[in-house]
């Protein structure tokens, strides 16, 4: 099956079709990704959070720079453009004076540090409290360590699950045959939200790692940085107990 999109394009230029070839890419489910993700795994891990950040660049809350010489980083733009209570949580977390144009660096150095760490902790913490008051659970998972147990879903709840679970392994098996470069940018959040950041960095940058040219003129920054940035964070400083390098999908290249 023949798929057309129009190619993202920023530089007023008139954007060019582009034809894919394979599967027709399925709808997302209609949640934020760290919800699905949360409902995929039943934990909130650091790319649950990176997935976030991701959706909100897409959506104009802030914006992901990516400098030459110095570590990535977020740039706020427009706080009123988040849509869920835990991207408000993470966007207050990392600029408790939500001035547009505030910065913050993707390091595990000093302030940096803090702020990440209080913006990933209050963003779970709301995540859990947020998917806690749907019709997904008859009876509420046990949360030990930031990961659900034993709960009970009902019907809309599994309705949904069966959605996200399709949806990744969707994702996880396309191949350049079936995603234009739209795709591979609007997907790029829920690659990193199921563990497959390092597979969509290899999909999107190619065998060399650089950044090809119509990734940047979309606006869009070095996936491969961007990883490597918060695994370091998490390595720096081991928040919220569950994350770590091993398990956080986010870490090496």
């Amino acid at each position: 099956m023949t798929g057309r999109l129009n190619q993202v394009n920023l530089a007023g230029r008139r954007p060019r079709t582009v034809v894919a070839m394979g599967r027709p890419l399925p709808a997302p489910p209609k949640l934020a990704v760290a919800e699905a993700g949360l409902l995929h795994e039943s934990r909130a891990e650091l790319r649950h959070t990176a997935g976030t950040l991701v959706e909100l660049h897409r959506l104009g809350a802030l914006r992901i720079e990516d400098p030459i010489r110095a570590p990535q980083r977020l740039v706020l733009l427009d706080p009123a453009a988040v849509t869920h209570g835990h991207h408000r949580a993470l966007l207050e977390g990392l600029f408790p004076v939500p001035r547009p144009g505030e910065t913050r660096q993707l390091s595990g150095e000093g302030s940096e540090t803090r702020h990440l760490q209080a913006a990933h902790a209050a963003m779970r913490q709301t995540l859990f409290e947020q998917v806690a008051s749907y019709s997904w659970y008859a009876r509420l998972p046990a949360r030990r360590l930031w990961r659900w147990s034993d709960g009970m879903l009902t019907t809309e709840g599994h309705r949904q699950a069966e959605q996200v679970q399709s949806f990744a392994q969707y994702v996880g098996s396309a191949s350049t045959d079936d995603l234009t470069r739209n795709d591979l940018i609007r997907l790029l959040p829920w690659a990193l939200v199921f563990g497959l950041g390092e597979r969509w960095q290899e999909l999107v940058h190619g065998p060399t790692g650089d950044d090809p040219a119509w990734w940047t003129e979309a606006g869009m920054f070095g996936i491969g940085r961007f990883r490597r940035g918060l695994a370091g964070f998490v390595r720096d400083t081991r928040v919220g107990g569950s994350d770590g390098p091993a398990g956080d999908g986010l870490g090496g290249e």
